[in-house]
């Protein structure tokens, strides 16, 4: 299978709502969509569990210079850990440890059984 270089276009085919992942800590992460209305802009939306007020879920976003420099890293590299999360978007590692878990939901939804996750590390299969 031959994957794009490119993955922020790509994930406008993620159904609204879709759960992404769900996680044995954290609950259920879902897809929101894709903003792209300004350029430079924009961003992929997820949402995670928010223990203080469980119907209120906290929306959180990849910018998509994150998101492409994250997938070209696992393209090029075969694999992919969170501390190359940390070295190659660090505001984004600040927001913490579901960024790792949704970013392997949206490639996951978007290419089935082609990668895996372990603790800290996405490869391929």
């Amino acid at each position: 299978m031959s994957l794009p270089k490119k993955i922020f276009n790509k994930c406008k085919e993620i159904t609204f709502c879709k759960t992404i992942y769900k996680s044995r800590e954290s609950g259920l992460i879902k897809f929101c969509g894709v903003r792209d209305k300004r350029v430079g802009n924009g961003t992929v939306l997820y949402s995670i569990p928010n223990n203080k007020s469980p119907k209120h879920p906290n929306i959180k976003a990849f910018h998509k210079a994150e998101i492409e420099t994250l997938w070209i890293h696992l393209l090029d590299n075969k694999e992919i850990k969170t501390s190359n999360f940390k070295n190659l978007c660090a505001e984004l590692y600040k927001e913490g440890g579901c960024c790792f878990s949704a970013f392997y939901g949206i490639i996951n939804t978007l290419y089935p059984k082609v990668f895996i996750k372990g603790h800290g590390i996405i490869k391929f299969k």
